[in-house]
C-alpha cells in the first residue's frame, strides 16, 4: 500500500472574520478548506483551534537537527544501543489506542 501525503494550499483556507470569532467557541467556524478551490467539491470545516495547532504544526521544521546531531554523536562514539524488543512493540504499536 502506498500513501502519499497531499500538502495543504493554504490560499484555499478561509480565515474566520471578526464577528465569527466573537460569537464563541461552539457557533465559530476557524476555516473551510475547499477541495481544488472549488466550492461545489468536499470541504472541511476546521475550528479556530484546530487552525492555530495546524498553524504551529507546519511551522515547525521536517528535520529536528538537534536531535539529529545527538544521535550521530552516540552512533559514531559506539554508545548507541538501541532496544530491539522497544523498537519492535512502538512499531507494532496502535497509535489510536496507545496514547
Amino acid at each position: 500500500m502506498k500513501i502519499t501525503q497531499t500538502p495543504i494550499n493554504s490560499s484555499l483556507i478561509n480565515t474566520p472574520s471578526p464577528a465569527s470569532a466573537r460569537r464563541g467557541a461552539a457557533g465559530a467556524e476557524g476555516a473551510t478548506v475547499a477541495a481544488g478551490g472549488d466550492p461545489s467539491r468536499d470541504q472541511l470545516s476546521l475550528g479556530a483551534s484546530a487552525v492555530g495547532l495546524t498553524a504551529r504544526a507546519l511551522a515547525q521544521p521536517d528535520v529536528r537537527g538537534d536531535v539529529v546531531a545527538h544521535f550521530r554523536g552516540q552512533i559514531a562514539a559506539g554508545a548507541y544501543q538501541p532496544n530491539a524488543a522497544q523498537t519492535a512493540g512502538r512499531m507494532l504499536a496502535d497509535p489510536l489506542t496507545d496514547l
